[in-house]
């Protein structure tokens, strides 16, 4: 890139910066948006003079089909993260984590449920995770144990 094309943009940034502080603090986050999106469409401006936009269309689509392919990954990583916080993926070792026994609230968490909720209530969401979830379906073991151990608690202190 030139040092032209640096400096103008510099002075821009500058300029949009000493804009958003003289704006009063409530419309701030408005002002900084605008901010973005004029410094993208700059952006864009620029990859397009120097012929370099069909690089960035090319990474944005390889991007978008990847999401497509592996999406399905990253809910599972998700329902992962939420369900278990940070315990998963952390340096502990294998047989290091020590067994906890399940709250009612975390039971009722893992299998979808409120409080409140009747025994087939507790057998069918175990039944339409567990259809998801086991192993010889391709879902994940430690999951289908959580599933198993959350069906177990509810249904030992509902009765």
């Amino acid at each position: 890139m030139s040092p032209v094309v640096i400096i103008i943009l510099g002075t821009l940034l500058l300029a949009g910066m000493l804009w958003i502080r003289a704006i009063p603090a409530h419309r701030r986050g408005f002002a900084l948006f605008k901010l973005l999106i004029l410094l993208l469409v700059a952006i864009i401006v620029i990859l397009t003079v120097t012929g370099r936009l069909p690089w960035i269309g090319a990474l944005l689509a390889g991007a978008i089909l990847l999401y497509k392919k592996y999406s399905a990954g990253f809910k599972v990583a998700a329902f992962v993260r939420r369900m278990f916080g940070n315990q998963v993926g952390g340096n502990q070792q294998p047989g290091s984590q020590k067994h906890h026994q399940l709250t009612r609230q975390d039971a009722l968490k893992v299998l979808g449920l409120e409080d409140g909720c009747t025994k087939e209530d507790i057998i069918q969401a175990h039944r339409q995770l567990m259809q998801k979830l086991h192993p010889d379906h391709g879902g994940n073991s430690f999951l289908a144990a959580q599933v198993n151990e959350a069906r177990e608690c509810l249904l030992k202190k509902s009765s």
